[in-house]
């Protein structure tokens, strides 16, 4: 807990008590009560003006386990701002960050998935967008019809990698699509040029 003078004396044993009653329900893989309770415990900071990195940390743990990344990561993010110095906090932003890459890039994903371009802002928000990130982003972009705007993030990858043979072939795709022949063939051309090594597509294993 934060500390901060603001907190009462009562108040803040009572709340140390309910983290770690927080605690002991993931460990039991009661997600939703260990949820519920340091909701209630972040509300009652709120109250008292107090920014926790420690709750914040935590529900950001919980959320992560259940499988709510999104969530997982708003409140990681908070925790970071909070104490950057913390080794726990900033190994759970780098596993949660890994997981929704693990996510975005997984090879069954519908590339229409509604979630993918907040899933993409996380990950450079965070600092954690590749080449294969920003990809993801460009073939979802096709998928709903927006080739143009498709192109331009394809193009904005190749002025940074211009080896990238996965961009090479997603512009080839693109210009195809879009009429564009000579581009296609001169992409396909740059492709088969490019080292066809396979590129690591999923993050870091582990819970956060």
């Amino acid at each position: 807990m934060s500390k901060n003078r603001k907190l009462p004396e009562t108040a803040r044993d009572e709340m140390r008590g309910e983290m770690g009653r927080v605690h002991d329900l993931v460990r039991e893989q009661k997600y939703a009560e260990a949820k519920e309770l340091a909701t209630k415990v972040e509300a009652r900071c709120a109250f008292f003006g107090v920014r926790s990195p420690h709750v914040a940390w935590a529900l950001a743990v919980i959320n992560d386990y259940a499988g709510e990344v999104e969530a997982a990561f708003m409140h990681i993010s908070e925790a970071v701002r909070l104490d950057p110095l913390e080794p726990n906090i900033m190994r759970s932003f780098d596993i949660i960050t890994g997981h929704i890459r693990y996510i975005l890039l997984h090879p069954d994903r519908d590339p229409a998935d509604e979630s993918t371009p907040r899933l993409h802002a996380m990950l450079v928000e965070a600092g954690k967008a590749d080449e294969l990130v920003h990809l993801a982003m460009a073939r979802h972009l096709a998928e709903v019809g927006k080739d143009v705007e498709a192109m331009k993030v394809v193009e904005a990858v190749l002025l940074l990698s211009p080896a990238c043979r996965d961009a090479w072939v997603v512009k080839a795709m693109l210009a195809k699509k879009l009429g564009l022949v000579e581009e296609a063939i001169a992409a396909e051309a740059e492709a088969a040029s490019c080292d066809g090594a396979a590129v690591p597509l999923f993050g870091i294993p582990g819970q956060a």
